[in-house]
């Protein structure tokens, strides 16, 4: 990791992926163990127990989505900066080309939005 940068320690490695479980949105790691859970009330406009319409959800959906690209966000753009401080002379390596890295940052974009990288 870029020496300018702090290090970030105590998440859970990624991918993550997320399960609606009713009212709440289950996150689980790559080996499909919970790491933890959110009341979509935190997203959502509530009347009582659901959403209001199906807007709502598709909201919760988008936000829940950002929340389970998180880590592949971070380690884009860790790359990206990587890359970018080994041509400035900041640092003597880069883990991976300008292309590699902004493949990933695509694919962590499209990740988080439903599109294609």
């Amino acid at each position: 990791m870029q020496k300018n940068m702090p290090a970030v320690v105590g998440h859970t490695p990624g991918p993550w992926a997320a399960v609606r479980n009713g009212s709440f949105w289950q996150f689980n790691d790559a080996s499909g163990n919970e790491i933890g859970d959110v009341c979509a009330s935190l997203f959502l406009r509530t009347s009582g127990h659901g959403p209001v319409n199906a807007e709502d959800w598709a909201t919760s959906e988008a936000n829940v989505r950002l929340i389970v690209a998180a880590p592949d966000l971070l380690e884009a753009l860790t790359l990206l900066l990587e890359c970018r401080d080994a041509e400035t002379g900041r640092s003597t390596m880069c883990r991976a080309s300008y292309e590699a890295a902004e493949r990933e940052a695509r694919a962590a974009i499209a990740k988080v939005t439903g599109g294609a990288p």
